[in-house]
């Protein structure tokens, strides 16, 4: 607890250290917009002592089955084909059938129904025992699974044990309760041509009521883009189901013709109970850059491949949700090492490179309940390829850095917490381009990662778009005496972060925008006009943890402004020379600092 009110203490020592040198300009002019800042980050602080619920230790892998749900349209033939050729991710056991798509209305009771009487559950059961033509079963996969499924601890366990290696194997029994089955519906799917005709229209009709000039957006991709809604099932496979099982199901080798004949068709006739989880909504995706572009591929995919990755980017995009919500998709590893801290976690349980994982400690409340607390927060920087059955005898770890919370200890439990990877900022700024900012981020190093197939590795870089705005009194040469002007900033860029102690990082940034400043007597030729210039910003960040996911940041910008243009795109001209913005607005570049809170999604 004391560890908490040090840092908060050194928080405000910093900032009271920050407003004497760069911000008594900032205070005398906004002060209730620092106030309001200031006020929701100590808020948050309540925050670093809340309680996680009880977490379970143990991971087991789940078993997907992914089943489209086809009610016609457009795209019904293009979809149908592409789901049967989706595979499942590697992070779970492979489950698909046959039989891939099915109608009903959309509705979880009634796709509940529709997956029941379509014995699609005692077809997953059936494909978890091999079942043969003639109802037999045995437990071949089941022990495959078993044996994949166990961790390094596991087999150790095993080795030490009478059963040895059989162990494992009969672990797998456990993994036919994780058996699950994911519905994914596809809406509102367009041609990227029907979506920039759209983004046009509304481009146009802004343009129209501003008395702007048009500017068409950019049509740089081609192929589809939708919405997709997945419902996820669970088969309940309890201790009572493998009794039955057992006992009325199974086919022995001394059962008489007559028993085998009886047992086989009581399977088929079984309902294996089903249970309905949860229902998220997601993107997909099945587009690609046009030739020309710089990121567009060697050779253009095909209808069919398009359609395989939009429903393939459904499916991952559903499962992301879930994984944010359903505790048995989250996984769990403990801390192998401190120094650096690593875990024996990689592809065979779908670890992403910068991937957050939270770190928990097991304690006693006062009512004597164990519960989990989160101790820190970290994030992938090396993933292994652990795709194999283990040993007991490997020390290869995934490597990971922290971003937030306290010290790391072996053993403590590693849990998969997905993050959207997005970051929003707001701030006042102080200098000649100074005002209220703001900022929104996007982590692209796991995009990176998985599309140049796992070679590039950069962590915490971020592509990024800001706003400024702020009113300032100048002394112009197309104005008459002193005068207020309005200025908004745009730009956009990218940024590199750096995690140099638990709670601190440093980022450095480039960005290119534009500013236009405002006034209703800016005449130029004659025409009422704007005035604009383009400008490059380069700078660093410096935050600090209130949370795991809230900082309080300062920055350093420092703006290099261009000519001065009208709302044409033309340089303007002072004394038949042209002008630069400067030249307009004396002093409009140069160095400005800026606080405020930045949050993490």
């Amino acid at each position: 607890m004391k560890f908490y009110f040090y840092f908060l203490n050194f928080i405000l020592n910093l900032l009271y250290s920050i407003n004497r040198i760069f911000l008594t300009k900032i205070i005398d002019m906004k002060k209730k917009l620092l106030l309001i800042i200031l006020a929701i980050g100590f808020f948050s602080i309540r925050f670093l002592f809340a309680q996680d619920k009880a977490v379970p230790e143990q991971y087991n892998r789940s078993a997907l089955t992914y089943m489209l749900l086809d009610n016609g349209g457009k795209y019904s033939s293009d979809l149908k084909q592409a789901i049967e050729k989706v595979n499942i991710p590697e992070k779970f056991d492979d489950n698909n059938l046959s039989t891939r798509y099915f109608s009903s209305s959309e509705s979880p009771k009634t796709i509940k129904s529709t997956i029941i009487n379509n014995h699609y559950p005692n077809d997953i059961v059936a494909k978890w025992f091999d079942r043969k033509d003639d109802g037999t079963l045995d437990m071949t996969i089941i022990h495959k699974r078993g044996q994949y499924n166990a961790t390094d601890q596991d087999a150790l366990k095993a080795q030490a044990s009478k059963l040895g290696m059989a162990k494992l194997k009969d672990a797998g029994q456990a993994l036919v309760n994780n058996s699950h089955i994911l519905v994914l519906s596809y809406k509102n799917i367009i041609t990227m041509k029907e979506h920039y005709d759209k983004v046009d229209k509304r481009r146009r009709a802004i343009a129209n009521k501003t008395k702007k000039k048009f500017k068409p957006v950019k049509r740089i991709k081609n192929g589809f883009m939708g919405d997709v809604t997945a419902y996820l099932y669970k088969i309940d496979f309890n201790d009572s189901i493998y009794g039955v099982l057992y006992d009325q199901l199974w086919i022995y080798d001394d059962d008489d013709a007559a028993t085998k004949q009886k047992k086989k068709e009581l399977f088929d006739k079984t309902q294996f109970p089903l249970k309905f989880v949860m229902k998220v909504n997601g993107k997909a995706d099945g587009s690609q850059y046009n030739p020309g572009q710089i990121l567009a591929p060697k050779v253009q995919k095909t209808r069919d491949e398009l359609f395989q990755q939009l429903v393939s980017t459904g499916g991952e995009s559903a499962i992301f949700m879930i994984e944010r919500k359903y505790e048995p998709f989250r996984v769990k590893v403990p801390v192998y090492t401190r120094k650096p801290i690593g875990a024996k976690v990689g592809l065979k349980e779908g670890l992403k490179f910068d991937q957050r994982y939270f770190v928990l400690e097991y304690r006693m409340n006062d009512k004597n309940e164990m519960i989990t607390k989160r101790r820190a927060v970290v994030r992938s920087k090396s993933v292994i390829d652990n795709r194999k059955m283990a040993t007991g005898h490997s020390t290869e770890t995934s490597k990971f850095y922290q971003v937030a919370g306290r010290r790391v200890d072996e053993g403590m439990l590693m849990q998969q917490r997905n993050d959207f990877g997005i970051g929003l900022s707001l701030g006042y700024a102080s200098g000649e381009i100074g005002g209220i900012t703001g900022k929104a981020e996007y982590n692209v190093s796991t995009l990176l990662w998985t599309f140049t197939g796992k070679l590039i590795r950069i962590k915490q870089l971020k592509l990024f778009a800001e706003f400024g705005s702020e009113t300032k009194e100048y002394n112009t040469p197309i104005l008459v005496g002193a005068e207020d002007i309005s200025f908004t900033r745009y730009d956009v860029g990218i940024s590199k972060g750096y995690y140099f102690a638990r709670n601190f990082s440093l980022t450095l940034f480039g960005a290119y925008g534009m500013e236009a400043a405002s006034h209703d007597d800016f005449i130029v030729n004659g025409e009422e006009t704007d005035l604009s210039t383009i400008y490059l910003n380069f700078g660093a960040s410096l935050t600090a943890n209130l949370t795991y996911n809230v900082q309080l940041f300062g920055t350093l910008n420092m703006y290099s402004v261009g000519d001065i243009l009208d709302d044409d795109g033309n340089t303007l001209t002072l004394s038949g020379n042209d002008a630069t913005y400067t030249d307009i607005f004396q002093n409009r570049e140069g160095a400005s600092f800026s606080v405020g809170l930045r949050l993490e999604f």
